[in-house]
């Protein structure tokens, strides 16, 4: 399991970083279920034990990916004001690699996905000041970021049409009502 590597010295962080940009590289060329350690390995140029020193598995690497990349939609979060432009302009940019993680994933890797779209909600709604008791704020952030996770299911599986901006824009929308609506006030 990765550690906070701030405090590690200039070869561990060069090695996550070369192993984050491998798991990057290899999702824009196939399916996360397709790729192996050893394909891991060998884009990153270490061996597989120095990749178990760091990971259990791939999906430790993945979740490290998704942890790296929600920090990256945090610090953009003043450049957008809504959250579907963060959410838009990710799908946008990197389409490729979401529907080679997404397509046939199973549940341990839906719920990694699950929970890097979750922090993005949870902070949306703590950064709209929203007044919801912390029980019933989590259940509708999970609410959210499980609607939002089959919107992009559907997006890459090509199911929806090819101009899907003002569908993202009512979803979004819709979310934002359900977050700040008046009533919520009480829950």
């Amino acid at each position: 399991m990765p550690r906070d590597i701030k405090s590690k010295d200039l070869r561990i962080r060069r090695t996550y970083k070369l192993l984050l940009n491998s798991m990057i590289t290899m999702l824009n060329r196939k399916n996360f279920n397709h790729i192996t350690v050893n394909d891991l390995c060998e884009e990153a140029l270490i061996s597989r034990a120095t990749f178990y020193v760091h990971f259990n598995d791939k999906y430790d690497l993945l979740k490290y990916c998704l942890s790296d990349l929600n920090k990256d939609f945090i610090e953009v979060a003043q450049e957008y004001k809504k959250i579907e432009m963060r959410i838009n302009q990710f799908i946008i940019k990197n389409k490729k690699m979401i529907a080679n993680v997404i397509t046939d994933a199973n549940m341990e890797t839906l719920g990694l996905i699950h929970n890097f779209i979750f922090s993005d909600v949870a902070f949306f709604i703590k950064k709209n000041g929203c007044h919801i008791k912390e029980a019933n704020y989590a259940v509708l952030a999970n609410f959210c970021a499980g609607g939002i996770l089959n919107l992009i299911i559907l997006l890459v599986k090509e199911e929806f049409p090819s101009d899907y901006k003002p569908m993202n824009s009512f979803t979004y929308n819709m979310i934002k009502y359900i977050i700040t609506c008046e009533d919520n006030r009480n829950i």
